[in-house]
């Protein structure tokens, strides 16, 4: 079955939904202390609000991967520029321009099938045509799919590490 990677067009709200909310209930058993199911009512429009304002803004890329019609990904990913302080700052990556993927989403259905790799790869291509130095994202170090899709897969290389502590 074949993959295809296109833009986020107007139609895609209740898929990317469908997505989103997949996405919530697979983090939400991986770690219910820091993940949820998110909200359904109300999350086709609040989806269809963030790509209406992305769609004018060049340095958002926003992605949907389909296979025999259907929604089976979508990708969220933004490029930033050199911070003015760079010249200051310990992080190298931040004197350079960038992307970082800010949402990564593969139904259960279609995991292991090449459309995580087919996302990822449109960002990567996306990133380079635009001068980006390095790309960035952040996953949960508990997910059993996605860090070694990422490390060994896709070959990213952990980074940093996110430290939480809840206080109530």
């Amino acid at each position: 079955m074949t993959v295809t990677v296109r833009a986020v067009t107007a139609q895609d709200g209740p898929g990317r939904a469908a997505l989103w909310l997949e996405g919530g209930r697979y983090f939400a058993a991986i770690d219910p202390a820091a993940a949820r199911e998110p909200d359904a009512e109300g999350l086709v429009e609040w989806l269809d609000d963030i790509w209406a304002r992305s769609t004018a803004d060049p340095a958002m890329l926003m992605l949907v991967a389909e296979r025999d019609g259907a929604l089976v990904g979508s990708v969220v990913a933004r490029r930033l520029e050199p911070v003015p302080s760079a010249r200051f700052q310990v992080q190298r990556d931040l004197g350079v321009r960038r992307v970082h993927v800010d949402a990564l989403l593969v139904a259960a259905s279609a995991r292991r099938s090449g459309v995580g790799t087919a996302l990822l790869a449109a960002v990567e291509q996306w990133a380079a045509e635009h001068g980006a130095h390095v790309v960035t994202l952040e996953t949960g170090l508990g997910n059993p799919t996605s860090v070694p899709f990422y490390e060994e897969r896709m070959g990213y290389h952990r980074h940093e590490v996110v430290f939480r502590k809840a206080l109530r």
